[in-house]
């Protein structure tokens, strides 16, 4: 069976929330997201032929391949039989119709009002306010530790010349306003300005982390990525492996100004639960690649690569605590190279392996723009 845990999404799909610089616009993206799936649409079929299903609706489903080369993850749901229920990948799709492989699924025509939707990661919002939320992974072995949205748009300072939201880690939380062991409290960028029009935007994660890009204007250098939740650690005993990425506070005003491009040791703007002791919280922690010049998407290699004039980007990013390996980022690979690819850019490794897409992320006060590659099917873990 594909794996259905890796979900992608991004501005253009059908259905997407808009990311705007209206108060709880993240807030809803991250909803949607993370927790209830959007875009969903009542099909007018869905049937079974040698364990393949086709879902067709007339109108258009909406659910478009990812560069034409990875199935996004649906959810079916009020579909009589009952095995055709869940989460699937597709393994195709046009305009009407899509198919996806459903093992063990009778040959025959499903009854029932059959809806379908993007599939959210499966995350929980634990507590909520107005203009507040905290998410926190519901995968019974991650560490459960929470993220906080505040999305009311009036931190002083924060917001000159932009709308950015205040989030915050913590270890456990009681209400939306009662926390403990936080090791997190920054910036996350929203929009380049108060009003205007939506962002272009793109999360992607599994059951437990997820990494979400904002592009505030047309340029890279307005790129921005963050990240929030369990790394893959390297010891099998780290109950605190929950690491929280964040934004420039000292510019933000600049829409250039990220910390996520960095992989030369720096650990501004990184920070896990605890240390590697499991007792001293609120750890800054560093990101490493391979051969790597200073940022993310400097790789040191030529690109295009003259075999299949590829982009290579096999090396996983290790979580370096104090030069100490403390495990290393899902699904976040480095590309050796530095390709001059758009960002969004979609390529598969010559050797085979998931696809990739590439993400910028802008680096304040520079001329060079970072880049990452996150792999778009899973398991990431």
């Amino acid at each position: 069976m594909p794996d259905t845990t890796v979900k992608y999404f991004d501005s253009t799909i059908a259905g997407a929330p808009e990311l705007t610089s209206d108060a709880c616009a993240l807030i809803a993206l991250l909803d949607a997201c993370l927790v209830t799936g959007f875009g969903s649409v009542t099909l007018d079929s869905l049937a079974v032929s040698g364990e393949v299903a086709t879902g067709t609706l007339s109108t258009g489903h909406g659910f478009e391949m990812i560069g034409g080369l990875v199935g996004p993850v649906i959810e079916i749901a009020g579909a009589t039989a009952a095995g055709l229920n869940g989460q699937w990948r597709l393994a195709s799709a046009d305009t009407n119709t899509f198919t996806f492989a459903c093992p063990g699924v009778a040959d025959g025509a499903a009854s029932g009002t059959i809806t379908a939707k993007r599939a959210p990661l499966g995350w929980s919002k634990a507590f909520s306010g107005t203009n507040l939320a905290a998410y926190r992974s519901s995968e019974l072995s991650a560490t459960g530790m929470l993220l906080r949205i505040d999305d009311t748009n009036t931190y002083a300072g924060w917001n000159t010349y932009g709308e950015n939201v205040r989030a915050t880690a913590v270890e456990s939380m009681t209400g939306i306003d009662t926390w403990d062991g936080q090791f997190g409290d920054s910036m996350w960028r929203k929009h380049a300005s108060a009003g205007g029009t939506a962002n272009e935007w793109h999360l992607i994660g599994d059951e437990s982390l997820f990494y979400r890009q904002v592009k505030t204007d047309s340029g890279d250098a307005s790129c921005s990525i963050v990240c929030f939740g369990d790394i893959f650690p390297q010891m099998s005993n780290d109950a605190y492996h929950c690491i929280y990425t964040h934004y420039d506070p000292g510019a933000p005003q600049n829409v250039c100004g990220t910390y996520f491009a960095h992989a030369n040791g720096s650990t501004s703007g990184r920070w896990m639960a605890r240390s590697y002791d499991q007792v001293t919280q609120a750890i800054q922690v560093a990101m490493r690649g391979h051969r790597i010049t200073s940022y993310l998407g400097q790789g040191g290699y030529d690109y295009p690569n003259p075999e299949g004039s590829a982009l290579l980007g096999q090396y996983p990013l290790t979580i370096d605590e104090n030069n100490t390996v403390r495990g290393t980022m899902p699904g976040l690979v480095q590309i050796l190279q530095t390709p001059s690819v758009a960002n969004g850019y979609i390529a598969a490794p010559p050797s085979g392996g998931s696809p990739m897409i590439v993400l910028k992320c802008g680096l304040f006060n520079s001329l060079t723009y970072g880049a990452a590659a996150f792999l778009l099917e899973g398991p990431w873990r």
